[in-house]
């Protein structure tokens, strides 16, 4: 029996809705970098203002940004701006956009947050592009924010009425359930992107931007990381390029010495974030005619390593 209905999604996306929650842009992921030139712009205007409010780089003002400069009349069609989370809670439920949410551990990655003050800085969001009426409610991860409709039971088989919760990011969600919840517990996410979270018990920001702090689903505790968008992303580029399976190049790897034959990788293939700089992208560097899979693969898990003892590093300064 499904008592009740959690969410977990990718976090840093935006849709787009109108008044009745219905899709009128596409989902803009986390690794769309479109609006690079314009979160670029944001953090040159008021990147101090962004970092200190939001303890992260903004993803969501800036693809709203984007939208209106090349669509103005779009605004016309948006009632809301959500995160893939709070669209499936709006779809579950059939909620209008009056009713739509975005849980507080991942509001920071609007751009226009005030974790301290949990709520939205509309001011803030009004000057980077994000009209202030597109925000949603902004909800706690285990808020009742509606109930499964009778159309979206029929459609997946389940009874109507079941209460569905505003959820939280996969990242979020992640943390919290690798035991993220007390000060000092290290938590290392290895998956398309890479993450490397310390739990603290206060809101700290890097004015740098190297260090990132998101809130954590219990309240009074946040993560303090760093993180890469393209670390798996990378390891699947390189297997396709050498058309080798993952066992064959870690296998190759294991016997190449450390420092990979003088192989460096750069594994930021979608544009460094931590501090960001979308121009700084992949690449290998001092390879020769007698270089082979097994020294890329190796050289790009040892740059995989040294970006996880670089923030863990800082991570212990902060």
């Amino acid at each position: 029996m499904t008592l009740g209905i959690g969410i977990a999604a990718q976090m840093g996306g935006a849709i787009g809705i109108d008044r009745r929650f219905q899709a009128v842009t596409p989902h803009e992921m986390w690794l769309d970098t479109r609006a690079d030139a314009e979160r670029q712009e944001l953090l040159a205007q008021y990147g101090p203002e962004i970092l200190g409010k939001n303890g992260i780089i903004p993803f969501v003002t800036p693809r709203v940004r984007r939208w209106l400069r090349l669509e103005p009349s779009l605004e016309q069609r948006l009632a809301k701006v959500v995160a893939p989370a709070g669209y499936l809670a709006g779809c579950l439920t059939g909620a209008d956009a009056d009713a739509a949410v975005c849980d507080r551990t991942q509001a920071n990655l609007y751009g226009c947050f005030d974790v301290a003050g949990n709520r939205w800085d509309v001011d803030l969001a009004e000057r980077s592009g994000l009209p202030a009426h597109l925000l949603p409610r902004i909800a706690d991860p285990f808020e009742t924010v509606g109930h499964v409709s009778a159309e979206i039971a029929a459609l997946c088989g389940l009874t109507p009425g079941i209460p569905v919760a505003a959820g939280m990011g996969d990242g979020t969600g992640g943390w919290l359930a690798a035991g993220g919840v007390e000060p000092g517990i290290c938590i290392d996410t290895s998956g398309s992107s890479s993450h490397f979270a310390i739990t603290v018990d206060r809101f700290v920001t890097d004015p740098d931007g190297l260090l990132s702090c998101m809130p954590s689903a219990v309240p009074g505790r946040f993560y303090l990381l760093g993180f890469t968008t393209s670390t798996g992303l990378a390891h699947r580029w390189l297997r396709e390029t050498f058309d080798r399976s993952y066992e064959d190049l870690e296998a190759l790897a294991a016997v190449v010495s450390p420092g990979a034959n003088g192989i460096l990788a750069v594994p930021h293939f979608n544009g460094r974030v931590s501090p960001f700089e979308a121009a700084i992208k992949g690449a290998f560097l001092g390879f020769d005619d007698k270089s082979g899979p097994g020294d890329f693969y190796r050289a790009l898990l040892e740059a995989s390593a040294f970006e996880l003892d670089g923030w863990l590093a800082v991570s212990l300064r902060a």
